[in-house]
Parts: structure tokens; sequence; C-alpha cells
């Protein structure tokens, strides 16, 4: 009986350096709108611009930034940016929505849908000397589960508040969390179990007889 133990317990441990953690990889785009306008690469609110931007990059150590430069349009390794011009406007009360759209990781477990979506709310609210926050509150995380021919695991997205000063733009950012295992090949985990099941044999043979 302990030889079977034995045989199973190393076959774990074969297993689970198989499926060691890894690091995630995301992509995606972001797009955004004030109120009730439709979420678009590009808006406007009064003063108040939103542009667009695709993002992409590899955690270390389980944990991706996302802070780039405020420049709207190409792959910033940020959320979009929000530019403010020096035009007066009340924007207490009023909404904006930031659309997230990761393409990478692919595959929701328990689901069909091969690209995940956050819809992060944000309250409008107008500070001293003009400038504007983005507050968003407890809509700044939101937590996904991926399983796909690859990989699993879960990442996690935590967005930072904007604060903005008139005739200045500022990024949209924060930072994505995770862990991802690698799926094991279905030949890997057939030459493992072919490997268990031989040295259980071998252990066997050689326990002395009664």
């Amino acid at each position: 009986m302990s030889i079977k133990y034995l045989g199973v317990g190393m076959g774990a441990l074969l297993l689970a350096s198989l499926a060691s953690a890894d690091e995630f990889t995301v992509s995606g785009n972001a797009m955004a709108g004030f109120n009730a306008q439709a979420a678009a690469n590009s808006n406007t609110f009064f003063g108040l611009t939103y542009s667009g931007s695709t993002f992409s990059g590899t955690s270390a150590g389980g944990f991706l930034a996302m802070g780039g430069n405020p420049n709207p349009g190409a792959n910033l390794n940020n959320f979009g940016s929000l530019s403010l011009s020096g035009q007066s406007h009340l924007y207490n009360g009023n909404t904006f929505t930031l659309l997230l759209t990761f393409t990478t990781p692919t595959g929701i477990a328990g689901g069909g849908s091969t690209s995940f979506t956050a819809a992060v709310l944000g309250q409008v609210v107008n500070v001293s000397a003009g400038g504007v926050n983005i507050n968003f509150g407890a809509n700044s995380t939101h937590t996904y589960t991926f399983a796909n021919a690859t990989s699993t695991g879960t990442f996690t997205l935590n967005l930072n508040n904007v604060a903005i000063n008139p005739g200045q733009t500022s990024a949209i950012n924060g930072f994505i969390t995770g862990t991802a295992q690698a799926v094991p090949e279905p030949s890997v985990l057939a030459g493992v179990g072919l490997g268990v099941v031989a040295l259980v044999r071998r252990r066997i043979r050689k326990q002395p007889s009664a």
C-alpha cells in the first residue's frame, strides 16, 4: 500500500512541475463615452475629450503596470487618455464609462466567449482651479477567470482615478495582477501516466516476498 502511495505522490510532483505557475499576457483596446454616449475611440463632453488606445504586455512576478504616456491612438500601455480644455463647465453629476476589451488571454471558463469586457463607470467631479477628477470608486476592480487550450488562471484589473488640469492631457492607468498555469499537452500527460505505472510496477517487483 505504501508503495502505491509513493508512486502516486511522485506522479503528482511530475504533474505539478508540468503545470507550473507562469506569467500572463494581456492585450486589447479601450474606448469610452460620457453619460449616454456610446463607447467609441473618441468622445467629447464640453471641454473634456477622451481618446482611446490599444494595450498589451506581459507580467513580471504576477504584476503588470498600465501607465504609459498620455498620447492617444497607439499601443501605449494605458487605457486611453483624457484632455481638458480651458473652457469652464460644471461637470458634477455626469458620468464617464470606460469600456475595456481584453482579447488576450482568450477563453472564459464555463462560457463560450473568447474575450473579456469591463464597462467601468466613473463619476466626473469638478475640483479647484478648473480641474476635473474621474472617480471610479468601487467599480475600479474587476477579476476574470480564463481556461483555454494553453493556460488557465485569473487576472484582476485595478484602475486608478484620473485627475486632470485645464490645458493638459492625462493617461488612464492602473495595474493588472494574476497567475497562470500552462496546460500540459495530452501526449505529455499520457507519458507521465505510463511512467508512474512503470515506477509502481518496479517497486512492487522489488518488494520482498512474504
